[in-house]
């Protein structure tokens, strides 16, 4: 029995009455709360089941168009080949802009994802505007090359000559061997 005039077992007597308090509410929640049902059940499954359909259906979508847009940027010729016909692409560039190109080096391939990677780095000189001139050439979609890095160095003081190294990489499928132009 619960006494409340009795001082030194009111702690107790508190801990019992919120211990009961508490069995009534859990007790009528139980009484109250709704059952869920088979039907119930299923439809939140189906529910879910759509939602998941519709997202992969989204990602799907996304996926292609990112394919679409990749397309242009992806070598599709054998990886041997892309050395020499960057370096023919990125020479012609450094000339069309009269820059002078000090390197051209082919970095070790790596595997990212479903492509292989080729970097390479290049190396020039000429004006600061026909240096970021080259930059903004070399990374139009015709010569599937993307940047990856820059370094600018001045060459002299008195001068708007620069030293630009640019780390750039080409993307290919592995297998892809119809001849790339």
């Amino acid at each position: 029995m619960i006494d409340f005039r009795d001082r030194s077992l009111m702690g107790a007597n508190l801990v019992t009455l919120a211990s009961i308090v508490v069995l009534a509410g859990t007790l009528a929640f139980m009484l109250a709360a709704p059952k869920p049902t088979i039907k119930g059940l299923a439809k939140e499954r189906r529910d879910k089941e759509f939602k998941i359909k519709l997202e992969t259906e989204r990602a799907r979508e996304r996926l292609a168009g990112t394919r679409d847009q990749m397309k242009d940027r992806i070598w599709t010729g054998p990886l041997e080949r892309i050395g020499p016909v960057s370096l023919d692409r990125i020479d012609k560039l450094a000339s069309k802009r009269r820059l002078k190109m000090i390197a051209l080096r082919p970095q070790r391939t790596d595997e990212i994802a479903d492509f292989v990677m080729v970097p390479l780095t290049v190396t020039v000189e000429g004006s600061f505007p026909d240096v970021m001139g080259f930059v903004r050439d070399i990374q139009a979609p015709a010569n599937k090359l993307s940047v990856a890095q820059i370094q600018l160095a001045s060459a002299d003081g008195a001068s708007d000559a620069v030293t630009l190294t640019v780390g750039l990489n080409a993307f290919a499928l592995p297998g892809e061997e119809k001849a790339d132009g």
